[in-house]
């Protein structure tokens, strides 16, 4: 992906990790995203997303977004990254290879330990 990511400092609700995730991906307003999410959603910010809505939401802004399973790291991939954490799911974007969360930069590696996160799924974004 060639064109920069907005950077929204904080998640701002109980739940809206995804929102934000996806509006840096998308690299729009979080309150333009949550707008479309809630046409999706309605109690998105309070209890999160599934994949599939996320990819209903990227669709509404002309993106074409599609589950991985299986991903290799060392690839340096970009996506929506999916994470079982102990107390739930959290989604941050992973772009070439580096964790993009609640306004910090992470390595890889170092993210997954200090969060004891597990990647689930990458969805990335179809190229034309």
């Amino acid at each position: 992906m060639s064109v920069p990511l907005v950077v929204i400092p904080r998640c701002q609700e109980a739940a809206d990790c995804a929102v934000v995730a996806l509006a840096q991906w998308l690299s729009l307003p979080y309150t333009q995203v949550a707008a479309a999410v809630a046409t999706v959603r309605p109690m998105a910010l309070a209890e999160g997303m599934y994949q599939s809505e996320i990819v209903k939401v990227a669709r509404i802004f002309g993106r074409t977004m599609r589950t991985r399973r299986r991903f290799q790291q060392e690839d340096r991939p970009s996506g929506l990254l999916m994470l079982a954490l102990k107390d739930g799911h959290h989604a941050v974007v992973l772009f070439e290879g580096v964790i993009i969360s609640d306004g910090k930069v992470w390595n890889y590696e170092a993210f997954m330990v200090q969060a004891k996160a597990k990647a689930l799924s990458l969805l990335t974004e179809d190229e034309e």
